[in-house]
């Protein structure tokens, strides 16, 4: 009996706590569609990058994200277009809905790993949101990995590699 009632007590405590912890939870990065002139946000993106660091005597900026890590995301995400882009589906397929959650989680590991480089790049073109945004849509995907390309091509064009 004593063990009934000492069950029935402490359900009823972990669910006041995992109410509060649902009431509590907040989405960092709600889903959001990627705008339409998907090459001009990039460009505003990777402009506002660029103006936390100007080397005078190259007369470049610099960028704290390397070219090499921004392109590593866009390899993950090359490999998903390369499938989808043959397809006539409306969806994605399965496999690469799971490619996009794993480039997603990739995404989050390196902003935790290199607060100071890769976070404020993914902060700034809101990259995790985009991905949440995409839900199973081939063409939203698409239009994802385009701004990603303008991504990387921005920050070759705007700034100086650091290969």
């Amino acid at each position: 009996m004593a063990y009934n009632s000492y069950q029935s007590n402490n359900y009823k405590s972990q669910n006041r706590y995992s109410s509060q912890f649902q009431q509590s939870t907040v989405d960092l990065h709600p889903p959001r569609e990627l705008p339409k002139d998907y090459v001009k946000a990039a460009e505003e993106v990777m402009s506002s990058l660029k103006i936390r660091k100007y080397d005078k005597k190259t007369g470049k900026y610099t960028f704290d994200i390397t070219t090499s890590k921004i392109r590593s995301f866009l390899s993950i995400a090359n490999d998903i277009y390369i499938v989808e882009n043959s397809r006539k589906e409306d969806t994605l397929h399965e496999e690469s809905i799971h490619k996009l959650n794993m480039l997603r989680i990739r995404l989050l590991y390196e902003a935790g790993r290199f607060e100071k480089e890769v976070k404020p790049f993914i902060e700034e073109s809101q990259l995790i949101s985009y991905i949440k945004g995409i839900g199973t849509s081939r063409k939203k995907f698409i239009e994802f990995f385009r701004y990603l390309e303008a991504l990387v091509a921005y920050h070759r064009y705007l700034g100086e590699s650091k290969l």
